[in-house]
């Protein structure tokens, strides 16, 4: 994937579903506004969108100012070309906001050691800007199913916000409604879950580490099926490990490692499904298209007590909702030295 400047601006969409269940995630801050020294306008592209649609709307800068802005350039949108980035949100009428897709968490939550993106493959800008001179405008087609599950049916009323280079504090749009209506063509093959629905893999561990060191530990979970999943996520402030990942690791004798504090208050031992807090937390569900895979990087050492030198099995389960089953990792051997 090219490189991309991420410029700091907002999207918040706004839903009221028709009472299907949607996972979900919560409201963003309150968005504010600087000075009128530029616009932002939106507007949908159509009346209403199918399900499996592009969800376009327009967004419209205009330069009030005295000065030439700049906007940057990035490939996120339409790679086929370039055109200012918006960092999106989404929210239904109960106060919630729909899965992320993989583009959209990565593009919430982008770190330079996710295991998802390479260094400077997804962030990092090309140092290009387009030009809005004082009196002038500039329109960009956003497409929001490209960041955000929009395949439950609704009312959604959606707002922007964006600023140029140079300016600390974004501009927010006016509101604006869009419709999602479910399609009149026919459901593709694959809409009863397959068994299973998601693999698990532990794809990087120290071969061999010390106890001071900590460990830790690459997971991939894949969607195996032919039809889009949803997972269960925390938000990337929060420990993955513990709640979304249980982990298991046993010495040479069969004894399983004792669990730390953490691991017993997460519930790191048990089998029990990771809770959601309501209204749901950003960050909660990611959806998965098929064959499609999703990395995170955890700590082990945050549920297990790995002061004891010794050559252990690792193996990790995630919770797969498509079937109600556990997904099982593969077992890895790692030793442990003081």
């Amino acid at each position: 994937m090219a490189a991309v400047r991420v410029a700091s601006s907002t999207l918040l969409v706004v839903a009221v579903l028709s009472g299907q269940h949607c996972a979900a995630q919560s409201v963003p801050p309150t968005f504010t506004s600087p000075s009128k020294s530029f616009s932002v306008v939106i507007a949908p592209t159509e009346h209403e969108f199918k399900t499996g649609s592009p969800v376009n709307i327009e967004v419209t800068l205009t330069n009030n100012s005295d000065r030439t802005l700049q906007l940057f350039h990035e490939y996120v949108i339409n790679p086929a070309g370039s055109g200012p980035l918006y960092n999106i949100s989404v929210v239904d009428g109960q106060g919630n906001v729909p899965p992320d897709t993989k583009l959209g968490r990565l593009v919430r939550y982008w770190v330079e050691s996710s295991p998802n993106v390479g260094r400077s493959s997804l962030m990092g800008g090309q140092g290009l800007t387009d030009e809005v001179k004082p009196g002038n405008s500039f329109t960009r087609v956003l497409d929001l199913g490209l960041f955000y599950d929009l395949s439950c049916i609704g009312k959604y009323t959606v707002r922007v916000r964006e600023f140029p280079a140079g300016y600390s504090e974004p501009k927010t749009s006016n509101s604006t409604e869009v419709r999602i209506v479910a399609s009149t063509t026919k459901p593709p093959v694959g809409t009863v879950p397959t068994f299973p629905a998601i693999s698990l893999s532990i794809t990087r561990l120290p071969e061999q580490t010390k106890v001071a060191y900590g460990l830790r530990a690459d997971m991939v979970t894949k969607n195996t099926s032919d039809h889009p999943i949803v997972i269960r996520m925390e938000e990337a402030s929060k420990d993955q490990v513990g709640s979304i990942y249980k982990v298991s690791m046993h010495d040479e004798k069969g004894e399983s490692l004792a669990e730390t504090p953490y691991g017993l208050e997460s519930g790191n031992a048990n089998d029990a499904v990771p809770a959601v807090k309501v209204p749901h937390p950003a960050g909660t569900y990611l959806r998965l298209l098929p064959g499609e895979s999703w990395a995170d990087t955890i700590l082990l050492n945050k549920v297990l007590n790995l002061s004891r030198s010794g050559q252990y099995t690792i193996q990790v389960r995630r919770w797969d909702g498509q079937t109600r089953t556990w997904a099982v990792s593969d077992s890895v051997k790692t030793s442990v030295t003081r």
